[in-house]
């Protein structure tokens, strides 16, 4: 019986990894061994890069930060505790991006979390988890109330019914709506797609919320986390 060979799945295998170091130095790139060895450790590195990379570049966005902040007299330690207590959510890329290319708009965010009290934003959460803990307990009361009441109240609920057919918020909707186009990066097409979602000025593209924008990609995976914050920063200052 003759002996079998392995020569076409062999060297479809060399081939796949010497196409990989084509243009590697020397034997690299065309001596088998080698260039399995090269190819190997470049991945091993590419893998641990990855990692460093994100690390690197938080680092240049906190000096980055900090050198924009030293001038108008903040450590960037307080400017960062400032943010939290404003309820300013942006985070150390796009703050770092604003302070290279857009200072007066980060001079404007500077100054905004400056003026904010010491625990305001605990206090505003504080505040929002007692209406929430209190929220539950009116409902219940109205539904005690309801079967207690006789068949000549069953009028009035027809008529509550039929009050809501009016649509007074599309009306405020477009008579306070902006021209969204004027930020950068949104066209028509955006401008349709936000319209839809129910942002029509300034004003409500200023006060979204990572909450708002979590929900938003769900309905409509229009574009990146960082694109919808430098949007809320041109509005934010638009708005004013």
């Amino acid at each position: 019986m003759p002996r079998s060979k392995n020569k076409v799945a062999a060297r479809a295998r060399r081939k796949k990894i010497l196409k990989k170091t084509k243009g590697y130095w020397g034997a690299r790139k065309n001596v088998w061994t080698i260039a399995k060895n090269a190819y190997e450790k470049g991945q091993t590195y590419a893998y641990r890069d990855r990692k460093n990379k994100k690390r690197t570049f938080r680092a240049l966005w906190i000096q980055r930060i900090n050198a924009a902040v030293r001038a108008e007299g903040m450590s960037y330690s307080e400017f960062m505790g400032k943010l939290k207590d404003a309820n300013i959510d942006l985070n150390r890329k796009v703050l770092a991006d604003l302070a290279m290319n857009e200072p007066a708009a980060f001079k404007e965010i500077v100054n905004a979390a400056a003026k904010a009290k010491k625990g305001a934003a605990s206090t505003s959460t504080a505040a929002a988890k007692e209406v929430k803990a209190e929220a539950p307990k009116t409902p219940k009361a109205e539904k005690k109330e309801a079967p207690a009441s006789s068949t000549s109240e069953e009028k009035p609920k027809a008529e509550k019914k039929a009050a809501p057919k009016t649509e007074p918020k599309s009306k405020k909707a477009d008579s306070s709506s902006d021209d969204l186009k004027v930020i950068n990066k949104i066209g028509p097409a955006f401008e349709k797609r936000l319209n839809a979602l129910g942002v029509h000025s300034y004003a409500d593209l200023a006060g979204l919320t990572d909450a708002k924008i979590e929900e938003y990609e769900e309905k409509d995976s229009m574009t990146s986390y960082d694109q919808w914050q430098e949007w809320i920063v041109e509005a934010k200052i638009l708005a004013k």
